[in-house]
Formats: structure tokens, sequence, C-alpha cells
């Protein structure tokens, strides 16, 4: 202590504490995580949104198709009623034109019975109305099954949430053979009856 270079002795009873050593946060880095954190946000939600969109633009063709697809069921359903309309008018005329021959041949064999020829032949036109009757019934039956095969498609395409795209897609095709089918019979119908 004087002027001695001794170095300073500290008593052995004093108590020295050390005070701890607090680091400091930077805002620096906390604004660099904000700013990440909040990018990986944003670029998030822009997914979302495009997935969304792409979703939405998506469907909103599924159900223009839908309802174009609605339209020409729906004009084919009433084509298909009215060849039914004009089918029963055939059926009528046919049945009044069976009961008419059966009349006919009734009164011919009970008025001359030299008349036979005359009778067969009556009797033939009773076999062929019979026969283009028991015709028209059964194509008045194939367009009644086709327009209910494509009420039925119709409310499946109202409903596209219950049955897979290629289900409806069969359906239809086998619609369309009955219908197919049912509209050939009508052709050889109105062959038979103008002969």
């Amino acid at each position: 202590m004087g002027g001695t270079d001794e170095p300073d002795v500290v008593p052995s009873d004093v108590v020295t504490e050390s005070i701890p050593v607090v680091p400091v946060r930077s805002p620096l880095r906390a604004w660099r995580f904000a700013t990440v954190s909040l990018a990986v946000v944003v670029l998030f939600a822009i997914g979302l949104i495009a997935y969304l969109w792409t979703v939405s633009v998506r469907w909103q063709e599924h159900d223009d198709d839908l309802v174009a697809s609605n339209y020409e069921l729906g004009a084919q359903i009433a084509k298909q009623q009215a060849e039914i309309a004009k089918l029963e008018d055939s059926n009528s005329l046919l049945t009044e034109q069976l009961a008419a021959s059966k009349d006919s041949v009734l009164a011919l064999s009970n008025e001359k019975a030299q008349w036979d020829d005359d009778a067969a032949f009556a009797q033939l036109q009773v076999t062929t109305a019979t026969k283009q009757l028991n015709q028209a019934i059964t194509v008045s039956n194939q367009l009644a099954r086709c327009a209910e095969g494509q009420d039925q498609l119709v409310g499946y395409l109202n409903e596209p949430g219950d049955f897979t795209t290629q289900q409806i897609a069969d359906f239809a095709t086998s619609v369309d053979a009955l219908c197919q089918e049912a509209r050939q019979a009508k052709q050889d119908l109105d062959e038979s009856l103008t002969q």
C-alpha cells in the first residue's frame, strides 16, 4: 500500500459475490422470428385460397354440366311422353277396330253361313288387329319403362353425391339402350299399321 509494488490483499473475511450475467435479447431476433412466422402463415393462406378457388371452379363446371344434362333429359322425356300419348291414341283406335271386327265377324257368321270365305277374311282381320294391338301394348310398355328410366336418371343427376360419375354414365347407357329398343319397336309397329 504505500510505495511498494505489493498487491493489495483482500482480507479473508470479506465475501465477494458475483453478479449473474443476463444475456440481452436482441429485438432484431424477435422481429426476424415474427417476420418468418408471418410469411409462413401468409404462404399457407395463399395456398389454401388457391386450393379452395380451384375446388369452387370445378364444382361450378360440374354444376353447369348437370344443368345441361337435365335440360337434355327433360327434352327427351317430353319427346317420349308425346310418343306414349300417340301410342295410347293408336291403342284406343285399335281397340275400337278390334271390337268392330269381332262384331262384324259374328254378324257375318250368324247371317250367312255360305260366306265362309268372308268370315275367314274377317277372322284374319281380327287376328291381325289383335296382333297389332298386342304389339302396340308392348311398345307402350317399353316407352313407359324408357320414360321411367329417364326420370330415374334425372333423379340420380339431381343427387350426384350418392353415385359415382361412372355409375351414372353406365345407368344412362342402359337407359339409352332401353329407349332405343322402344323406338325400334315403335317404328316396327308404325310399319305394320301402314300395311
